[in-house]
């Protein structure tokens, strides 16, 4: 047994000292994965993976020819601002399904409806628009509410609707 511990003890000089350099080698080849992990994590947050304005971040559903385009973050932060960006064209009524609006807090909405009509499965938004086939831009700020998926639709009364999918972080 002491043959065993003492086998790989060196003698450097006045010093005893103990390798195991293919343990070593292991050690420095963890450490080296771990490096690269923490880099693709720095750089997935820079790219906006985790939440924020960065480039892989941005969604965008529709086009304003079609009469609905919609813009958000596919990931957010509970209880942190944040905002859909819609395009509405025609009759100025846009709706939110309900599945949605429970699962948020909308704290304004820019310019503020005329009117808000609550149904079964979706409220139902209508906006002053100039005329009637003009154009215009909705901000609806919300705070989510709860950690995990969050998805709903959004929609122009008698036209496109699309679906809405968020992952909301703690």
């Amino acid at each position: 047994m002491t043959k065993h511990l003492t086998s790989g003890i060196r003698r450097v000089g006045d010093l005893e000292l103990g390798q195991d350099l293919d343990f070593q080698r292991r050690s420095w080849r963890i450490e080296r994965v771990g490096w690269g992990v923490m880099l693709l994590m720095v750089v997935a947050a820079l790219l906006g993976l985790f939440g924020g304005d960065a480039v892989l971040n941005q969604a965008a559903l529709g086009t304003i020819d079609s009469g609905l385009r919609v813009q958000y973050h596919h990931v957010d932060r509970v209880l942190d601002p944040t905002h859909l960006r819609v395009e509405l064209d025609g009759s100025g009524r846009l709706w939110l399904a309900n599945s949605f609006l429970e699962r948020v807090l909308i704290d304004e909405i820019i310019p503020e409806p005329e009117q808000m009509i609550a149904g079964e499965e979706r409220t139902t938004f209508v906006f002053a628009l100039a005329e009637a086939d003009a154009a215009g831009t909705v901000l609806i700020y919300y705070k989510p509410q709860r950690i995990g998926p969050l998805s709903g639709q959004i929609g122009v009364e008698g036209g496109d609707s699309y679906d809405l999918q968020q992952f909301i972080f703690p």
